[in-house]
């Protein structure tokens, strides 16, 4: 979809997005008045371009849910807090995968386990500690232990993940914090908002062998912190 300038008092999609920057959006089709036509769509999509929104994962609309197929005339385009994304904070339980999942929705399966459904740039695929389920490719996950030392503590701390005789030099690899991981220093309590003042980081992969996971703090930090980790080639 292009998008033209923006309206009075309202900034463009091109002075808050960059190329390739994902957002919640809003469709809404105006007669020449401005009044509202009917045809309304709401979803996930991509600024994919200079004046250019693609359409992703459709959300809600006038059209059952479906892609509007919107007529010629005028649109207002917006970036919007949607009931899907304000409802993604709420975890659907049930026994299978949600259909149609979006970005940023939680799902708490028979077991108990929660994950969330992301993109890493690639693949789209519901991630959790050690429980990801891919719409494809292959992804591997696993825990390391970072360890900021005694009292008074670091900044800084680093652990190597090695093992992995089948990560290629180019794999992707995404380190976090889960909120359920406990260690003999730190509570879940701790790992819950850890993220809050650890930035992590990784390594380029080493192929047939591994990564490293970098932790840093402003603070000094004490301590060994659980880390999780999923990569895919």
């Amino acid at each position: 979809m292009t998008l033209s300038g923006a309206k009075t008092g309202f900034r463009a999609f091109s002075s808050v997005c960059s190329t390739s920057d994902t957002v919640y959006y809003s469709i809404q089709a105006e007669d020449a008045s401005g009044n509202a036509t009917g045809a309304w769509e709401t979803g996930y999509g991509t600024y994919s371009g200079a004046n250019t929104l693609t359409r992703t994962y459709i959300h809600a609309s006038s059209n059952g849910g479906a892609a509007v197929s919107f007529s010629a005339g005028t649109k207002s385009v917006w970036i919007d807090c949607t009931a899907a994304r304000i409802l993604a904070s709420v975890p659907i339980v049930s026994a299978s995968a949600p259909a149609n999942p979006f970005v940023g929705m939680m799902w708490t399966d028979a077991d108990g386990i929660t994950c969330e459904y992301f993109y890493d740039g690639t693949t789209y695929a519901w991630l959790d500690m050690g429980v990801v389920t891919n719409t494809s490719g292959a992804y591997e996950t696993g825990s390391a232990v970072l360890d900021f030392g005694a009292s008074p503590g670091n900044n800084e701390a680093s652990v190597s993940v090695t093992g992995l005789t089948s990560i290629s030099a180019s794999a992707t690899i995404v380190p976090s914090f889960s909120a359920d991981a406990t260690t003999s220093d730190h509570t879940a309590s701790d790992h819950k908002y850890a993220s809050a003042i650890i930035s992590l980081s990784t390594s380029a992969p080493s192929a047939g062998t591994g990564f490293t996971i970098y932790g840093r703090s402003v603070q000094a930090m004490q301590g060994t912190f659980s880390v999780q980790y999923v990569w895919r080639n």
